[in-house]
């Protein structure tokens, strides 16, 4: 049930920050909407690879040219080590984006400037860590 409300908490708190994020153009300043006009957001998918060597407890991501960090987007109490996961975010005009794997002990580990909507975004996986050698569509994560 914790788990279940976690995961609740973390999708609004998503859907809020997506909500926001529509009605801003790069970050850089409001977009003025006529009465009655709509804001699409569409939202892109991707798997990511937990290659950090260690078992992570919280995930966030953002735009590369954002000052903040979403909301923690895990889905699962744990995302461990080797394991990959679907994420879902917002697909922006060809942004490259950062994501933060935060570890049991507190610490953490970034990886920047990653092509969610490119090469990953044809169904690619996205390696946070090295990829093995052997890795189908490697992915390079920048440390």
């Amino acid at each position: 049930m914790k788990t279940m409300q976690k995961l609740l908490a973390a999708l609004l708190a998503i859907v809020c920050l997506f909500s926001i994020t529509a009605c801003v153009r790069d970050g850089s300043g409001e977009v003025d909407l006529e009465d009655g006009e709509d804001v699409t957001v569409t939202y892109g998918k991707v798997t990511v690879a937990n290659l950090s060597g260690k078992d992570a407890v919280e995930l966030y991501y953002k735009r590369s040219t954002a000052a903040k960090w979403s909301d923690n987007i895990l889905s699962v109490d744990v995302f461990h080590k080797n394991m990959g996961l679907e994420i879902t975010y917002p697909k922006g005009a060809k942004s490259n984006y950062d994501i933060r794997l935060v570890f049991e002990d507190g610490t953490y580990q970034d990886f920047t400037k990653l092509d969610l909507e490119g090469e990953a975004g044809k169904g690619k996986i996205v390696y946070l860590g090295k990829a093995p050698e052997n890795a189908p569509e490697k992915t390079t994560v920048k440390k």
